[in-house]
């Protein structure tokens, strides 16, 4: 069985968003619980949430999930590291920014059937790369060894990389201004109105 933790990253302070993104309402849940939730259902093996100087905030909606902390927030890759940190085991690793949190389930379940060991695998949508991605266990350690100012992209163009086709439009839609959020949930309700 294929074993596979998930890191979520919210240790940034949402300048231009101007309110914590882990703490955005969807509905009747934030964005940290909306992806909890997702990656749960799915079955993924372990869940580590990075926080930085929101721990006190995001405590409130996180149960017994592994927290992480990275107060040094000008750098993900920093946050990436300290996730890695406490991953079970020979697991891999999904990496998951809070800044996506609707990206849908069926994405999920694709990506972890298309999990390779020695492989990354990425979301598409469009010709364009996204979020989360999948990283296998036989390269963890490499990334373990990136400096903490290497963008995960610089890394990750360097490995061995499947990519994973999906009309899923959330895995390019990051939400870093209030004006994204706002288009992100009249898009949502639009798609519920006409589905």
């Amino acid at each position: 069985m294929k074993k596979i933790s998930a890191i979520i990253l919210c240790a940034g302070i949402s300048e231009r968003m101007g309110a914590d993104k882990s703490l955005l309402d969807f509905g009747n849940l934030k964005s940290i619980e909306l992806i909890i939730e997702k990656i749960k259902k799915i079955k993924f093996s372990q869940i580590i949430i990075v926080a930085g100087k929101n721990k006190k905030n995001i405590e409130k909606y996180i149960q017994n999930e592994n927290l992480a902390i990275n107060t040094n927030h000008d750098y993900r890759s920093l946050s990436i590291k300290k996730g890695l940190e406490l991953v079970d085991g020979e697991n891999g690793c999904l990496i998951w920014p809070v800044d996506y949190p609707l990206v849908k389930k069926e994405t999920l379940r694709s990506l972890k059937k298309s999990y390779k060991e020695d492989s990354i695998v990425c979301p598409v949508h469009k010709k364009r790369g996204g979020h989360p991605i999948l990283i296998g266990a036989k390269i963890l350690g490499s990334l373990k060894k990136i400096h903490p100012e290497t963008p995960l992209r610089d890394w990750t163009k360097k490995q061995k990389r499947k990519i994973l086709k999906t009309s899923d439009i959330w895995v390019n839609y990051e939400m870093n201004t209030k004006e994204e959020y706002i288009a992100a949930k009249e898009i949502l309700k639009n798609q519920f109105k006409f589905s």
